[in-house]
């Protein structure tokens, strides 16, 4: 009894941890690492709406900054004589200043749909990891990404210094007389959970090298000192379906909830972000989620409980029956004379649908139940070459009761009556 509750007690523990195990190795892989971070997001610098987006909010800061209306009022309000005259004429102002926030908007789409973007985004992309890690951290100084009261806030002004130093380079007027580099907070996203989301990276973050290793080893330790075993493996492969399964869900809703809070124009940007930034995650989850229900089946249908063994002999039992045929073919007698040759099969192709889903750039459900369908398949067919190995014997069983000699008559010990 002592067994079986230490036994429940790793695997319960072991399901409540490896959410936080799962997303303290995705945060150290893709968030504290620069290089790999900015790698990760690499690719968004050609998504059409990422640039639309920082047109848009690039030539919004620089034509607040510069205040082109503002400037030619001062500048012709020094002129004395008819030309002072011309202070007058708000028309000539505003068309004056129309050219000159036409030509600052023209200029940032030129340098946005240019192959320079790509250096500007990998700067963005830098100070936007140390962003998110100062976020992390509680150290908002100086970061182009902050968290308060739940909002995602992004200075824009790195992208702006960028631009501005292009504009002054093509003489456009006044972008040389800032005082400071223009940039502002664009919410990128208001959600109260983004709070409770970085907590808990702020606890996984320290553990995230060793922990996965030992959520690993609870389930391993919890399944082998449950008897019997199979069904230790049973009810460990459910605690992992459930961990992996449940986060996944709620890794879904969040990104969704977050994603429909953007601002308008910012939609594309918030999602196109959270689906690299996230792959990874996400495949993960879905990686423990199949590796569990796996041990769930497999567990259930071989541990010994009545409705898995009905389950197990309604499925293999009409294939070893319709295999029978094959016994007396190559395939019966290489099955039955390696008895080897099914479980290695078996096993193969487990492990080639786990490398499969592993080998995914992006994972998705489709893509999961397709290599689950797929695996099913392979593991029927392996059924199907047991059946005949197991006829080959079959019929060797019974060509060796066919050659036995008859047994010797004996004779009344008491003799004739």
């Amino acid at each position: 009894m002592a067994r079986r509750i230490i036994a429940v007690l790793l695997v319960v523990v072991a399901t409540l941890l490896a959410p936080i195990a799962v997303v303290g190795l995705w945060a150290e892989r893709t968030l504290t690492d620069t290089q790999l971070f900015v790698d990760t997001i690499a690719p968004l610098s050609d998504d059409p709406q990422v640039r639309q987006a920082v047109t848009t909010e690039v030539s919004t800061a620089l034509v607040d900054a510069v205040d082109a209306e503002a400037r030619l009022t001062e500048v012709l309000g020094n002129l004395s004589g008819p030309l002072g005259q011309l202070v007058d004429s708000e028309a000539l102002v505003q068309s004056l200043a129309s050219g000159i926030n036409g030509a600052i908007e023209s200029g940032v789409q030129s340098y946005v749909q240019s192959d320079r973007f790509g250096e500007l985004w990998t700067a963005v992309a830098t100070n936007m990891q140390r962003g998110f890690v100062a976020a992390i951290e509680r150290d908002t100084t100086d970061a182009a990404v902050t968290l308060q009261d739940g909002q995602i806030l992004l200075d824009t002004k790195i992208a702006a210094e960028k631009v501005q130093a292009e504009l002054v380079a093509k003489g456009v007027p006044f972008t040389d007389q800032l005082d400071r580099v223009p940039g502002r907070d664009v919410v990128l996203a208001d959600a109260p959970g983004l709070q409770t989301a970085v907590d808990v990276l702020r606890i996984a973050l320290p553990v995230a090298s060793w922990l996965w290793a030992v959520v690993l080893l609870l389930f391993l330790v919890g399944a082998l000192l449950w008897r019997p075993k199979r069904r230790g493996v049973m009810w460990a492969g459910l605690g992992m379906a459930l961990a992996g399964g449940i986060t996944y869900l709620v890794l879904e809703v969040g990104m969704a909830g977050v994603a429909g809070t953007a601002p308008a124009g910012f939609g594309g940007l918030v999602t196109a972000l959270f689906d690299v930034l996230l792959r990874f995650l996400g495949n993960a989850l879905l990686v423990m989620l199949v590796i569990g229900l796996a041990a769930l089946v497999g567990g259930w249908v071989t541990g010994g409980t009545h409705s898995g063994e009905r389950a197990r002999d309604m499925v293999t039992g009409p294939i070893h029956r319709w295999s029978t045929p094959l016994a007396d073919t190559w395939l019966g007698r290489f099955t039955s004379e390696h008895p080897m040759f099914v479980p290695t099969l078996r096993a193969l192709v487990i492990a080639l649908g786990v490398a499969w889903l592993f080998a995914a750039a992006m994972l998705t459900p489709a893509r999961v139940a397709w290599t689950a369908a797929a695996v099913a398949v392979g593991l029927l067919l392996v059924e199907v070459a047991e059946g005949a190995g197991r006829g080959r014997e079959a019929v060797r069983a019974g060509a060796v009761v066919a050659a036995a000699p008859d047994p010797l008559p004996t004779q009344d010990a008491a003799g004739p009556a």
